[in-house]
């Protein structure tokens, strides 16, 4: 889906229900460049305006909400509980629970809720768990390094 594309299907969206795109910033930036009452979903966001999301704009649409997060994608109660929710994925998570956390965002409640991936986006994006997997296997091997030198070499059993 090319992001012309993806910018006009959240605008149709927008007309039904609040719509939540997670997405890289680059596109965010463009979405909201294209669609200036886009709103980024940050650490600063009222999080009691997350969770009634049901009114309507002036501008006659309900909120559309940018996050390029995964941080933004779990642990956040987004709710529109008369109209429900739209959940866009644009790009994918760190791993398979960055995932199911993310998809979760929406109808948790019971209320109403779609959910939508783009065309070429893979739900668990390779590089970004490769990078993590790094991070463990580093902090394990720093770990076992701290244990080295403060055991006198011997080996604990934990």
């Amino acid at each position: 889906m090319s992001l012309g594309d993806l910018i006009g299907f959240v605008k149709e969206r927008a007309q039904r229900s609040a719509v939540l795109i997670y997405t890289k910033a680059a596109s965010a930036e463009a979405i909201q460049e294209a669609v200036p009452r886009a709103e980024y979903v940050n650490v600063d966001t009222d999080a009691s305006s997350l969770r009634n999301l049901d009114e309507r704009l002036p501008v006659g649409t309900f909120r559309i909400l940018l996050c390029s997060s995964e941080e933004r994608m779990r642990g956040v109660d987004y709710r529109g509980n008369e109209k429900g929710l739209t959940l866009v994925i644009d790009c994918g998570f760190s791993t398979r629970r960055d995932a199911l956390q993310g998809q979760c965002r929406v109808g948790r409640f019971g209320e109403k809720s779609e959910r939508f991936i783009t065309h070429d986006t893979q739900l668990i994006d390779e590089v970004k768990n490769k990078q993590l997997t790094k991070c463990l296997i580093d902090f394990q091997s720093n770990v076992t390094d701290v244990k080295k030198k403060t055991t006198g070499g011997v080996k604990l059993s934990l």
